[in-house]
């Protein structure tokens, strides 16, 4: 008997939200290290900033109201991944 070999291409990483307290810091961080366009988002009066990357696959955001944690888990039932209180969907 034959067995199929499944392969699998990983998904890629398509969004990203990022915990961050002090907004307007990490906003100058992730902009400054990584080159990413950020903005604060139509949406919620500048209490949540969008960033993009420039290269077209990673959007994501900047949200004050996810804590820090140094711990997390997994969640992949609706394609999103926890770790460490950063959100991540993959594509």
């Amino acid at each position: 008997m034959t067995k199929n070999k499944q392969t699998s291409t990983p998904a890629p990483i398509c969004y990203l939200e990022i915990p961050a307290p002090d907004i307007e810091a990490s906003g100058h961080f992730y902009s400054s290290v990584f080159n990413w366009k950020i903005t604060p988002s139509h949406l919620s009066d500048n209490a949540y900033w969008e960033f993009n990357t420039g290269d077209g696959h990673l959007t994501g955001g900047l949200d004050p109201s996810i804590p820090i944690s140094t711990g997390g888990a997994n969640d992949i039932s609706k394609g999103h991944r926890y770790r460490g209180n950063v959100t991540t969907s993959l594509c």
